[in-house]
């Protein structure tokens, strides 16, 4: 139900099917549906075309003023909404990337809390995202359900095929999700979700933008929905280049996105070619970096039900394939051989998940295996061969999942096991984990949780050697067990949550210099203890109050982290683990102007610990500068009609001067005006 007409009851149904005479399928309108997902920064909507393939929301609930009812979605799952019912799952919907406008998926994060965006160039071309503290490598990212992290370095996972326009909605999992998305899961999971198209939609449907504005910045999207009534299909292709806001930041990028579906089946395409100046990417020593990086991602997937129509126990198989190969090519000194290197990595993977629905709740049990491999001029073992690729590695990851889940009045649990072996690192490891949450009415819900969580070095973690780099082939898996209590409240128009967290790791994996006067970073670790709170509350007015209304959303968040460290050895600088956000607070608010002209104002506020070492002349001075705080205010401005969006937009526009990493100072005020259709 949209927000218009707020005051209507809801549809309610407890069983949902693709057939074309089901009642999502039929309704031709938007169902209000509530993902118990209540760190979310709004309300979440979701039309009924959406509510299929791998956008379904499996074990969700329908939203409206007076309660939560349960509805089974028994399309293919999204695998972080199956931890909802116990677990904090932010949602980013696609209202609120529309009202965003931002031309990248690293640019929508930043608006959450608990997730740390840092940036050396602007337009995504080099930027590390990180979750409750941790890492950019301790993070996996997912599209449509797929694993795409790039076993090669975190810098590059975030290389994405998908336009900004291309998503439905982006789910995020703080804390660590190894039982439910393998290894790599250490310090949370996101999961992009694209928008599908119904087979039996009405119309075949064109959307295309462009955009322009500071540092000779254009760029351009263009989007075809077809539906053809046994299947559905959605192409999409990017484009855009940049002078950079800083020196030596130019880009270009190219993608295209391809998914599709007929009955069962749901397949994927996406390439993406980015080249940009890596703006003193591995040491302030060198201005001059530069990075080209191609990437490919293609998977299949289907679901096969065995229960007979008069069975109680429900049957759901869930086999799946899927290929990621990356093309990276980096020169030290741009458009020389000086430090060039060339990396080509190919991940090929599969799963099987059985899902059982009996009488005492639902069961899955799965099968993952995954296979990485990288040739390379720096990365591996040496080997003979006439290619330049004269550096190779390659490993396998297989892991057996168990979980159970079970509803009993207000109670909800889920528990679970993972048990992983990898070659290369020797023996089965098992990580268990539980979920619990208590809903004393239909408005709060409180939940504890323990979950443990691993992940592989990179391979730039064992192998890279460089300017001012050396790996460790010794490193072992880190590895972590989590803490994790929190309330919830929940009306039809307001949310508010708290969010207490704890992290014992070890093995930890960080790029370390023992003294100033060391030539080199060094890969090593150390243990650590991480504690953190975060709450949120947010206002749909809109909806509470009904339009005409000034004021339609409020929304406000804030995460505070401390960590206890424990090295081996006494560090001198760290170039990672040891600069995570301290404080950070966000807020949003959107208001209407004038009838379709409406506004919306951002607020970021980061307190980022740690230090970095000053270079003068691209030489280290051997001093420490310590981060400085920052508050940034972006807004947009949207005029919007049924087929036409004209918006103008401005980041930093208080043109504030701030460090994410350190020698590298991030843009001034940046604007950009857009114009969007749909035909």
């Amino acid at each position: 139900m949209s927000a218009t007409n707020s005051k209507l009851s809801p549809p309610r149904f407890n069983r949902y099917s693709r057939k074309s005479y089901a009642a999502f399928q039929s309704l031709g309108r938007e169902v209000c549906i509530g993902v118990l997902s209540v760190a979310m920064l709004s309300t979440q909507q979701v039309t009924a075309r959406t509510v299929q393939d791998t956008q379904a929301v499996r074990d969700t609930t329908i939203h409206d003023e007076a309660s939560l009812d349960e509805l089974t979605v028994t399309s293919a799952p999204s695998p972080l909404a199956m931890l909802a019912q116990s677990r904090m799952v932010t949602v980013i919907t696609r209202d609120e990337i529309a009202r965003a406008a931002v031309p990248s998926v690293n640019d929508l994060l930043k608006s959450v809390a608990g997730v740390d965006v840092r940036q050396r160039g602007g337009f995504s071309m080099q930027t590390d995202i990180s979750i409750d503290g941790g890492t950019f490598d301790q993070l996996t990212i997912l599209l449509n359900g797929t694993n795409i992290t790039n076993p090669h370095t975190g810098h590059l996972t975030m290389d994405l095929p998908v336009n900004v326009s291309d998503i439905e909605r982006i789910e995020i999992l703080e804390g660590a999700a190894s039982r439910v998305c393998g290894a790599g899961a250490f310090g949370g999971a996101v999961n992009i979700v694209t928008r599908a198209v119904a087979n039996d939609a009405p119309r075949h449907e064109f959307r295309a933008s462009v955009y322009g504005g500071s540092w000779g910045t254009v760029g351009g999207e263009a989007q075809w929905c077809a539906p053809t009534g046994r299947s559905a299909h959605l192409l999409s292709a990017g484009a855009m280049r940049s002078d950079g806001g800083t020196a030596n930041s130019d880009c270009r990028r190219l993608n295209a996105y391809y998914n599709g579906s007929a009955g069962t089946f749901r397949w994927q395409l996406g390439a993406a070619d980015k080249r940009y100046g890596a703006n003193t990417f591995y040491s302030p020593k060198f201005p001059e970096q530069w990075e080209e990086n191609r990437r490919y991602v293609a998977s299949l997937a289907t679901d096969i039900r065995l229960s007979k129509a008069q069975s109680k126990t429900r049957v759901v198989l869930l086999p799946s394939a899927y290929w990621v190969h990356t093309d990276d090519h980096f020169q030290l000194v741009r458009g020389t051989a000086t430090g060039e290197n060339f990396h080509r990595v190919d991940v090929i993977g599969g799963a099987l998940t059985a899902d059982i629905a009996w009488s005492i709740g639902k069961t899955s049990l799965g099968v993952n295996v995954r296979h990485e491999r990288i040739a390379s001029t720096n990365l591996g073992a040496p080997r003979e061969t006439t290619s330049k690729y004269d550096h190779a590695d390659q490993r396998t990851l297989g892991d057996l999942r168990l979980d159970h889940s079970l509803t009993l009045g207000r109670w909800s649990l889920s528990a679970g096991v993972v048990a992983s072996a990898a070659t290369a690192f020797g023996g089965v490891r098992f990580y268990p984990g539980i979920d619990i949450a208590y809903r004393p009415d239909s408005h709060w819900r409180l939940y504890a949780s323990y979950n443990s969580g691993f992940r592989l070095p990179t391979f730039t973690d064992l192998y890279y050697s460089g300017a001012e780099r050396q790996g460790n082939g010794s490193l072992s898996p880190e590895e972590t067990h989590q803490l994790s209590l929190g309330t919830a409240f929940r009306t039809s128009w307001a949310e508010a949550s708290v969010r207490l967290f704890y992290h014992r790791g070890s093995h930890m994996i960080d790029w370390v210099k023992y003294s100033a006067a060391d030539p080199v970073y060094y890969a090593a670790d150390f243990d650590l203890h991480n504690l953190g709170v975060q709450v949120a509350a947010s206002a749909d007015l809109a909806r509470a109050f009904g339009l005409p209304q000034t004021l339609l959303r409020l929304s406000c968040a804030y995460t505070h982290i401390r960590q206890w460290r424990r090295d081996a050895r006494e560090v001198y600088k760290s170039s990672y683990a040891g600069e995570y956000l301290r404080h950070k607070f966000t807020a949003r608010f959107a208001h209407t102007i004038y009838r379709g002209l409406s506004a919306e104002w951002s607020l970021r506020v980061c307190d980022r610990t740690g230090s970095y070492e000053l270079y003068e002349n691209h030489q280290p001075t051997g001093t420490l500068h310590a981060y400085t705080p920052y508050a940034l205010i972006d807004t947009k401005i949207q005029w919007q009609t049924r087929h036409l969006t004209v918006s103008l937009t401005a980041e930093n526009i208080t043109n504030r001067r701030y460090y994410d990493l350190g020698n590298i100072p991030q843009p001034g005020t940046c604007l950009l005006a857009a114009i969007a259709w749909t035909l």
